[in-house]
């Protein structure tokens, strides 16, 4: 029996180790049965979106806003290289795999494009990690401030994990066939993402049994976060003045200085961060992490139904599984303060960026 597995995520549950993973040992994963497409990219995601998900306005534009509008132009010829890989993949005797964390979000009419695209394969596995809600807040907010969105957006529009409308669509199109894990350390294979997902296939994968898939998107510190909340505000504002004036005289200098003179004359409200620059902004040392108080209530107002429906589905309560904050917790005004050595550090870590 062919089978093509559907790893759907969610969003902040490890998919970026297991695409890179599956990505750079494609021949590794065939001798353990699996075809992970080569067609469709590392992370599957703009390729299912360009081909299943395309009619939706927000899609197009997510696709634009990633550079990846030229996939829709490219639809049919994707498809028919997709096809046969897929195709290619069973005359082998394989089991296709899909990788996108937007599979969770696709609605029930695009799966049933997905299946009816595929008929060579006789069954469709999904295969999901469901992360507890603080932690998964948690770790949504580090990645909106990487991608310059601030705290007041998550105040006035908090983020909470949907789990009903992730997994609810694939329940209504593949039924017993979707298989849930709840994302926590004690619940990891070996402590590992991959090997967890490994055993929620069947067969035979026992020529990965020694793969390790690490893990990619590393927590930021507080310090970090207090830095790159001022700085997404100063790209708004086109002024870092609420920054202290050392951390401010050091961002105007050198490569930090032409980067941020040129984003100050560009018409979008935030430009990306280059990845130097970024990967020493997010290894600055400091305190641990802590979503501000006013941002973790706004979510937990939404989100008891959505933890009533999961837990009922997994058979076990999510929350016990949950990382809450513990200890004096900040509030949103405290992010724009610095200690003397908080200031030391910033400031020796964008004299490095610079100097390079």
């Amino acid at each position: 029996m062919s089978t093509i597995y559907l790893h759907i995520g969610m969003p902040k549950t490890g998919s970026t180790a297991i695409q890179n993973f599956f990505h750079r040992q494609r021949a590794r994963a065939k001798t353990a049965g699996l075809m992970y497409s080569s067609v469709a990219g590392v992370n599957h995601g703009r390729f299912l979106d360009s081909q299943y998900s395309y009619a939706r306005p927000n899609v197009a534009q997510r696709l634009a806003r990633l550079g990846a509008s030229h996939m829709l132009a490219e639809r049919e010829e994707s498809r028919a290289a997709f096809i046969a890989e897929m195709q290619g993949a069973v005359d082998e005797g394989l089991d296709g795999l899909l990788s996108a964390e937007n599979l969770s979000e696709m609605l029930a009419k695009e799966l049933v494009a997905l299946r009816d695209s595929l008929p060579m394969f006789d069954r469709f596995v999904v295969l999901g990690f469901a992360r507890p809600p603080h932690a998964w807040n948690r770790s949504m907010v580090q990645q909106s401030l990487k991608d310059g969105v601030g705290f007041e957006s998550h105040v006035q529009t908090p983020r909470v994990p949907v789990y009903s409308r992730r997994f609810g669509q694939h329940l209504a199109v593949f039924g017993d066939n979707v298989r849930l894990k709840i994302f926590h350390r004690s619940k990891l294979v070996e402590g590992c993402i991959l090997q967890t997902l490994l055993t929620m296939m069947d067969g035979d994968r026992s020529a990965l049994a020694s793969a390790r898939a690490p893990r990619v998107n590393e927590s930021m510190s507080l310090t970090s976060a207090k830095l790159l909340v001022l700085l997404n505000e100063g790209q708004a504002r086109r002024s870092f003045a609420k920054l202290p004036g050392r951390i401010a005289d050091e961002l105007g200098r050198g490569f930090s200085g032409a980067f941020f003179e040129e984003a100050f004359a560009s018409e979008k409200p935030f430009t990306r961060y280059p990845q130097k620059f970024l990967s020493r902004i997010l290894a600055i040392p400091g305190p641990k992490f802590q979503v501000p108080l006013e941002v973790e209530e706004a979510a937990a107002e939404r989100v008891e139904t959505e933890v009533g429906w999961i837990s009922d589905l997994l058979g076990e309560d999510i929350r016990q599984f949950d990382d809450r904050q513990s200890g004096e917790r900040m509030r949103l005004k405290e992010y724009a303060t610095f200690s003397d050595a908080e200031v030391d550090a910033i400031v020796a870590t964008i004299e490095r960026i610079n100097a390079k």
